[in-house]
């Protein structure tokens, strides 16, 4: 598109300036190696050279100035104004002005490359939805069947929770959910991400190649140097898609594995003080494993370091999705508390013998720490002190713990020298409660 003012002709419908090459529109190679460097060019016609001359001083313009539009690390295009009253510099503020137009161009460029990507993948995953109905229609049944009781679960929770000290049941389930769906969060920003990056689209481009090329298809492919690389890159790109499915699939496995455990979660705490869920034999060294895979894109993605320090210890017989709330809201807890504190960023798992017949879980951190005052309060319904805090984690884990015979501890030297949680809990709780 093309503005001018009043007094000057436009050039956008000139015969001679369409479609033209960047090499035949005046550009010499020195410009448009600038512009594919992000760099503005600004030019008087006296300093222009004798090419870029020919080109411009027909139109009438004295001055010009050229900004690149960048798609990514990409050249994309530029926005180019002219002066045809008079040559002259470039004001500093004019070129940032200039800069930030074709800046938002880019972005938008950029923006719209990713939702057709999106959108791409989405009519892609819908189409082999589709082929695959039939082969699913059990499984589809079956998922109906959830979504009833998952739903009939809700309702019962509602009720449950406008019953005298039953309120914590709802806020219990949204908190706990809540520390999986941040995993959720986290697998489908991944899979989105590489969505975005997928080279699926050079595809399109080989093809175009392909498709009556000059000279025919096997001059092409046996004589021109961009064919002869075909096979090559094909074979280049086929082990990229091969691997970027391979990601896909096993994230999505992982989301599969996260939205189990969200259905767990709801049906234990709908029992939750009456009857828990079942009872396994469990290595608790799976159960902390369990729990740091569901938090492991969380510490990775705010840099925090894990270490193990796991002692041998006997199975435990227990609810293994009781135990894995708690131990959710420890390695979260933590989490939290590293993120907020400038210093190293450090969390520690343990698990050892506190006593006979007695199983201890710990989470260490090197976070901000908590003061004396709110070490005899940590356990409490509704006490938090961090300001996106609910107060519902730890005190559940509390109730859960002591319903198991067992018992949570928390311990901290103060503020800025982090916190130490620990779930103690007899090797057969059952026996024990």
């Amino acid at each position: 598109c093309e503005w001018v003012a009043e007094t000057i002709a436009p050039e956008i419908d000139n015969p001679e300036l369409q479609n033209l090459p960047y090499a035949e529109s005046g550009f010499d190679e020195d410009m448009i190696a600038l512009l594919q460097q992000n760099e503005i060019i600004s030019a008087k016609l006296s300093e222009m050279s004798e090419k870029t001359r020919a080109i411009v001083e027909p139109q009438g313009i004295l001055s010009l100035i050229l900004v690149p539009i960048m798609v990514g690390k990409d050249w994309w295009g530029y926005i180019g104004f002219d002066d045809c009253v008079q040559e002259r510099e470039w004001l500093e503020n004019e070129q940032d002005c200039i800069r930030a137009i074709a800046d938002m161009l880019g972005a938008t460029v950029a923006r719209q490359k990713v939702q057709d990507s999106l959108m791409e993948a989405k009519i892609t995953l819908e189409e082999r939805v589709e082929e695959r109905t039939k082969a699913l229609q059990n499984q589809v049944i079956a998922k109906e069947k959830t979504m009833c009781q998952l739903a009939e679960t809700q309702g019962s929770l509602l009720e449950m929770s406008r019953t005298a000290g039953m309120a914590e049941v709802a806020t219990g389930v949204l908190h706990n959910v809540g520390n999986v769906l941040n995993s959720v969060n986290v697998s489908s920003n991944l899979i989105r991400e590489w969505l975005s990056q997928s080279r699926i689209g050079n595809i399109s481009k080989v093809a175009e190649m392909l498709t009556d090329p000059q000279g025919g298809l096997v001059h092409f492919l046996t004589e021109d140097p961009r064919g002869q690389q075909i096979p090559i890159y094909l074979a280049s790109l086929s082990a990229a898609l091969q691997k970027e499915h391979e990601n896909i699939a096993t994230e999505v496995d992982a989301l599969h594995q996260k939205i189990d455990h969200i259905k767990e979660i709801v049906t234990m705490q709908q029992t939750y003080g009456r009857v828990f869920g079942v009872v396994e034999t469990v290595s608790p060294k799976a159960l902390m494993e369990d729990a740091l895979t569901l938090n492991a894109g969380a510490l990775t993605r705010h840099n925090i370091d894990v270490s193990r320090d796991y002692k041998t210890v006997p199975a435990i017989t227990v609810d293994k999705h009781t135990i894995l709330q708690i131990l959710l809201n420890f390695i979260n807890n933590a989490k939290n508390a590293c993120s907020e504190h400038d210093g190293p960023k450090q969390v520690t798992l343990r698990i050892f013998s506190s006593g006979q017949d007695r199983v201890a879980f710990q989470v260490q951190d090197t976070g901000v720490g908590i003061r004396p005052e709110n070490l005899d309060r940590i356990f409490q319904h509704g006490f938090t002190t961090r300001k996106q805090g609910h107060g519902f984690g730890l005190h559940s884990g509390a109730l859960a713990a002591r319903s198991l015979g067992g018992a949570l501890t928390a311990a901290s030297d103060g503020p800025g020298c982090g916190a130490t949680f620990t779930l103690e809990i007899p090797i057969h709780p059952g026996e024990n409660a």
